[in-house]
């Protein structure tokens, strides 16, 4: 159990920086990605266990060949989109957001996997199961149960740590996002009542041709916009 703890964080990191790469080779621009604060991205953590153990289940030493390379490719396709699918739909669910969309790619479901992605994840699942995992076991192995178990307790206080905060940023960002929506609304109802000032003040049309400088002492901060409604009430008043 405890090496299994440890195989999720090295491929959490592992992810980060593939992310990292990928998305930096396009824009020359750095991008910490990832959902949390630490350097890692549990969604290849889990991706990498969710594909590993069913094939400890068919083969407990481990032991894949080239000749078992289309289970591995199987396997690697549909566990991975499987995967990326129930996270792209808990996440949407949980925090209101949307994380990434592939709708502009060609064969995707909902945006949230595409063919692309699926065949980019499969490619690296032969990689980790051929050349990857083997070298991930003799790295664990060469610190002794102790240092792997402390390893993991530290690992997994941190990860509850990082993830409880991460939900914190996101409620705050959501919150963020209600605010400016709230202010939108209001400026689009103080909007309406601009429009409206005409009809408020029509009903003294009277009063203004009669004192075409009447001002607010008052509300002298309004005297633009009374000034522009005055005009417009005295040249119908002309007409």
């Amino acid at each position: 159990m405890i090496k299994y703890i440890l195989y999720f964080f090295i491929y959490a990191l592992l992810g980060w920086i593939c992310e990292v790469i990928y998305c930096y080779i396009p824009k020359k621009k750095f991008q910490n990605r990832g959902f949390l604060y630490a350097p890692i991205c549990p969604i290849y953590g889990f991706g990498a266990l969710g594909i590993l153990l069913p094939l400890y289940l068919v083969k407990p030493d481990f032991d894949y060949n080239l000749g078992d390379i289309w289970l591995v490719l199987i396997a690697g396709f549909f566990i991975s989109s499987i995967l990326e699918y129930i996270t792209s739909y808990v996440m949407e669910k949980l925090f209101h957001m949307r994380w990434w969309d592939y709708s502009h790619y060609k064969f995707n479901i909902n945006g949230r996997v595409c063919l692309l992605n699926s065949s980019l994840f499969t490619l690296l699942t032969i990689l980790i199961v051929y050349l990857g995992h083997p070298l991930v076991i003799k790295f664990v192995e060469l610190f002794p149960d102790i240092v792997c178990y402390i390893a993991s307790i530290i690992l997994v206080l941190t990860f509850i740590f990082d993830t409880t905060m991460s939900c914190i940023r996101v409620g705050k960002f959501n919150k963020a996002i209600e605010k400016l929506h709230n202010v939108k609304e209001d400026l689009i109802v103080f909007k309406e009542k601009l429009k409206n000032n005409y009809s408020l003040l029509h009903p003294f049309k009277g009063l203004v041709s009669k004192f075409p400088k009447l001002q607010s002492l008052k509300y002298s901060d309004a005297k633009e916009r009374f000034d522009a409604i005055k005009e417009r009430i005295l040249s119908k008043k002309k007409k």
